[in-house]
């Protein structure tokens, strides 16, 4: 797998240039998501200028819905100007969060393969001029790193060690008290009626719950 920063300069009229181009600096794009190949949703950090970009999105016929989520932050869906969906056609995947800056763009992004990275490339080129910033192979850094054999075995050792222990530990504790008498009342025999279809009574000790459901009635 690979990751490429690319640097875009769109040629097409869309809506995010014009609202962008007048300010200056650039604003983070992220949560990009593309629907049916032709319209997009994202998330835009435009700060200060929040009310005065919502303005000029709602009132765009390329912008289907826009959503104040705080005072920075808008949720966007609109039609899309071409560049996601060929980085998503070509099996690309954005990482993290692009930059967009009047027609210029920035892409962060990971491909499987050089020929998926180099059709984005010739495709971005027919809608604008495109750059390649930087190509490195990526490697997951947040993947757990796999222990060798040998420290699986300690680990194994060492629990094994451990339940030894503890099982010489509970044998060398004292023995409770033990005692015949039976915490409960004793049960004098029954002498009336029915007295022969009633059980005998419970041996000192026993579990007066389970001697009750035990008798037959």
């Amino acid at each position: 797998m690979l990751r490429a920063k690319l640097y875009f300069d769109l040629e097409k009229q869309c809506i995010l240039s014009e609202v962008t181009d007048p300010i200056d600096g650039s604003f983070a794009v992220s949560q990009e998501e593309v629907h049916d190949n032709c319209m997009i949703t994202f998330l835009i950090d435009t700060g200060e200028f929040s009310s005065s970009i919502a303005a000029k999105l709602e009132a765009s016929e390329q912008v289907t819905e826009v959503e104040r989520i705080d005072d920075r932050r808008l949720l966007v869906t609109k039609r899309s100007c071409g560049a996601l969906p060929i980085i998503r056609r070509n099996h690309g995947k954005l990482r993290g969060m692009d930059r967009v800056s009047g027609s210029q763009r920035v892409f962060d992004i990971l491909v499987f393969r050089r020929d998926d990275l180099k059709r984005i490339v010739e495709e971005l080129n027919d809608i604008g001029t495109v750059s390649l910033g930087q190509l490195s192979p990526y490697s997951n850094t947040c993947a757990r790193p796999r222990r060798s054999s040998s420290s699986r075995r300690s680990t194994t050792v060492r629990r094994r060690q451990a339940r030894q222990k503890n099982a010489r530990s509970c044998s060398k504790s004292p023995d409770r008290k033990r005692s015949d008498a039976s915490p409960y009342p004793a049960i004098r025999p029954w002498s009336g009626p029915d007295s022969h279809r009633r059980g005998p009574r419970p041996p000192p000790g026993a579990d007066p719950v389970r001697c009750i459901k035990s008798l037959q009635v």
